[in-house]
């Protein structure tokens, strides 16, 4: 069974209880663009991620105005050229939303407290019934790594309840450091019946990416999000 991992503030929202057990840390998989990258080691379905560039290599994109936020967030969305090779098609427009937190582990998405100004969301599906997810958010006047740096705080835990059973944490997902972003973090998960899910979250400036794809076992998820990752990378600069 497939679902969304972001929690939605359309109307399909998931209410998690909490985390338990002994955390699946993944506070050193992905750093901010003012530290040094670190890798972690193997998994055998998962790896870690790492952060890029060097202080002050990424400026914050000016965002002035409802509107020109709108339209900032708008360019960043994925397309269905850059999806072109994931040979998905959309399941409807993009919708603007602003969400409170993730599914797992509830990890918050607002910065220090403060929510998003403005976001989208937008859902891509896959001949096999896979789904790719995004939602795109901003954050006028901050810088959205701090949001990066919240999650992977509370992405610890190894379960979590879901409405279609336990989803277990399967680790990190290693990727290299992508191009002109501040921070980034990726990991998969197990879901109900073997079903799989993993979830990247990009962060430039004041803007935040994350895009999630279900799959019906987590080894086609995880490849996924690995030939994912550079592209929606690549919208997130043309933000």
């Amino acid at each position: 069974m497939r679902r969304a991992h972001i929690v939605a503030a359309l109307g399909v929202a998931v209410v998690i209880t909490g985390c338990s057990g002994k955390p699946n840390d993944l506070r050193h998989y992905g750093q901010r663009a003012d530290l040094s990258p670190t890798t972690g080691p193997s998994h055998p379905v998962a790896t870690t991620t790492t952060g890029t560039g060097a202080p002050g290599t990424v400026a914050p994109v000016p965002l002035t105005g409802s509107q020109a936020l709108a339209t900032t967030l708008q360019r960043g969305l994925l397309n269905q050229a850059d999806l072109a090779a994931e040979g998905v098609h959309p399941a409807g427009p993009p919708a603007p939303a602003v969400l409170p937190a993730l599914a797992t582990c509830h990890a918050p998405l607002d910065l220090a407290g403060r929510p998003a100004a403005a976001g989208y969301q937008a859902r891509w599906l896959y001949a096999s019934g896979s789904s790719l997810q995004q939602y795109l958010a901003g954050y006028p006047g901050a810088r959205a790594a701090g949001v990066v740096d919240a999650v992977r705080r509370a992405v610890s835990c190894p379960s979590y309840p879901a409405p279609d059973g336990v989803h277990r944490l399967a680790g990190p997902v290693e990727l290299p450091p992508q191009t002109g972003v501040d921070a980034q973090l990726a990991w998969c998960e197990h879901g109900a019946a073997q079903s799989g899910s993993c979830t990247l979250l990009l962060a430039r400036g004041p803007l935040l990416t994350v895009v999630t794809i279900d799959a019906t076992v987590e080894a086609r998820a995880r490849a996924a999000i690995i030939r994912v990752a550079p592209v929606a990378a690549a919208a997130l600069r043309r933000g």
